[in-house]
């Protein structure tokens, strides 16, 4: 049965792209992360979006790079830092895992903190190279820490990247990470892009960034359930005649999909901003 489930979700991925899916987890595709970037800077204020805007094309080049520069350099050092699995560490509302990175790591020790992740404490490492980069006028490096931050901010959006079932390796949903992160933004970017961005909230600066992050992740982590249920209305759609696995799948998780992403959007402006006010708001070029 198994088999048959992630056969079918197989040739959907397939059919879409030409190759199968991976069990490899990822952040949100690629073009989800170039759209996060793109709405992030429509938030930014007067003396800080001349900048972005400007740098923009190198900003959208660096977002991937986490994905695909660092993880060939660094391998699984990188893959750790674009998840937080909480239900590895704690049950909902997660209220027992410590914000810090050393309190955590003396509670459930370095090897399981290595099974769940390190998100949170990559994006207050990016936060700090990118204050950093802004006081020092370093504008071509502010670029690119702004995407990488911009990278992890927005993973800690997917729900697929706060829980041990990832992949729905767990549920018999296996392939559904790279299906719904991945192909189903493609199938419609302008459309994706549109929705997040009229979704979009006021981005502010942050007093406690890790906790924000946390909050991204605590908050995403139950609508990993939703993702699940439609992957398992879409195989059995497709099982039964009745509809083509990406249509249903989109059918039931499209608003959710443009949700996170303007909670990335937003999320992503907030820390920029934080970042500038604490280099002293900074005159950007």
């Amino acid at each position: 049965m198994a088999k048959t489930l992630r056969a079918i979700r197989f040739l959907a991925v397939a059919a879409l792209t030409g190759w199968g899916a991976s069990g490899t987890a990822r952040g949100w595709g690629y073009e989800a992360h170039r759209i996060v970037v793109d709405n992030a800077i429509e938030l930014l204020p007067p003396g800080l979006k001349p900048f972005f805007s400007a740098s923009a094309r190198a900003v959208r080049e660096a977002v991937l790079e986490p994905d695909t520069v660092l993880k060939e350099e660094y391998g699984r050092e990188e893959a750790v830092r674009h998840f937080l699995n909480l239900d590895l560490l704690d049950r909902p509302p997660f209220q027992g895992i410590p914000r810090e990175y050393d309190a955590a790591l003396a509670r459930f020790g370095r090897e399981r903190m290595e099974q769940a992740g390190r998100l949170p404490w990559r994006a207050a490492d990016l936060l700090r190279e990118l204050t950093a980069a802004f006081r020092a006028g370093a504008w071509e490096a502010a670029a690119i820490r702004a995407g990488h931050l911009a990278h992890y901010v927005a993973d800690a959006t997917q729900p697929l990247h706060a829980t041990v079932n990832f992949d729905g390796q767990d549920s018999c949903n296996l392939g559904i990470h790279q299906a719904f992160e991945w192909r189903l933004i493609d199938l419609d970017p302008p459309g994706y892009r549109k929705g997040a961005r009229a979704r979009q909230k006021r981005a502010v600066y942050l007093d406690r960034p890790v906790e924000v992050a946390f909050r991204l992740l605590v908050e995403a982590y139950p609508l990993h359930r939703e993702i699940l249920e439609a992957d398992r209305a879409a195989v059995q759609a497709v099982k039964a005649g009745e509809g083509e696995y990406f249509a249903v799948l989109e059918g039931r998780v499209r608003d959710l999909a443009e949700g996170q992403l303007a909670e990335a959007g937003t999320a992503v402006a907030s820390f920029w901003i934080t970042a500038w006010m604490d280099a002293g708001q900074v005159r950007t070029p």
